[in-house]
């Protein structure tokens, strides 16, 4: 075993050739050249909460992208003190920090969840270290940009089945609905209830067969989610001929907000319900269908 190289110091070697005490004390006056990456764990975080994104900090402290990503995930316990130094002199100015109810980040999260779309995956889309969503998931606000973050992770995977059978049956086995099961402009309403909200109610026997009731539809091509086109097409047409959204939402008891989502042409997929009562609606100028109803 090596001992201390300091004169008069038997004790064993930490670091360097010096022991912990020779070591601790030499770090201390600012001699070392390896510093414990917390507190630089710690600036990346606030500089991230601040709205700086990996590749904003590298192009400011000249750190590659992959090493703050490793710093930020813990994988570094000790690091450069010239990569500490270098980080820390990013400036930032701290502002209040802007928050939202969690409810609409958790709903995303659980219903990609239920496509198989397991939280570590959707961490690492999403650019955070792994753990971040979940622990998001159960606080009461969070920030808008992680907020905004998830929004955009739904919005382009809502679409698409995941990678984890398990994940799904996990989140099926909690009851959490999937993408289909909520109206666009619900999920963010602390009031809204998906549409299928007695699943909760439903005994073991039900779920089984209600879920091979739906793996028959599929299989029949049969999907409860339907392209927006001919629907979006058809509430353009009764817009040319004079409707209003609300006229719209009225007549076929589609809320306004999906209706404006609906022709907005921001998603490519619409609940089966909705777009057959969209459809359903005759194609007449709303002068003629204001005199039909008098």
């Amino acid at each position: 075993m090596s001992i201390c190289i300091r004169p008069n110091c038997a004790d064993p070697v930490l670091y360097t050739g010096l022991c912990s005490f020779h070591y601790t004390k030499l770090h201390i006056a600012g001699g070392t050249r390896m510093v414990p990456a917390a507190n630089t764990r710690r600036r990346i975080q606030e500089l991230h909460d601040a709205g700086l994104t990996y590749q904003r900090i590298s192009q400011l402290s000249g750190v590659t992208v992959e090493c703050l990503r490793r710093i930020r995930q813990g994988q570094y316990a000790r690091i450069r003190r010239r990569t500490a130094h270098a980080i820390a002199s990013v400036p930032f100015t701290p502002t209040p920090a802007r928050s939202v109810p969690s409810i609409g980040l958790r709903r995303r999260a659980r219903a990609l969840a239920r496509l198989g779309w397991p939280f570590k995956t959707l961490d690492a889309e999403a650019g955070w270290y792994p753990g971040r969503l979940s622990q998001l998931m159960y606080e009461d606000t969070t920030a808008v940009a992680d907020h905004e973050a998830v929004c955009s992770l739904y919005d382009r995977l809502y679409l698409t089945p995941g990678p984890s059978t398990r994940a799904r049956k996990w989140a099926e086995a909690r009851g959490w609905p999937a993408p289909f099961d909520w109206d666009d402009n619900a999920l963010d309403d602390p009031d809204a209830q998906p549409y299928n909200a007695t699943r909760d109610h439903l005994t073991a026997a039900q779920r089984r067969a209600r879920k091979a009731a739906n793996d028959k539809a599929r299989k029949r091509g049969i999907y409860r989610r339907v392209p927006v086109g001919p629907a979006r097409e058809h509430a353009h047409q009764l817009q040319a001929m004079g409707w209003l959204l609300r006229d719209i939402a009225a007549a076929s008891g589609v809320p306004v907000d999906t209706v404006r989502n609906v022709t907005a042409r921001s998603r490519n997929g619409v609940i089966r319900e909705v777009a057959d009562a969209i459809l359903a609606l005759p194609l007449a100028p709303k002068t003629a269908r204001e005199g039909t109803a008098a």
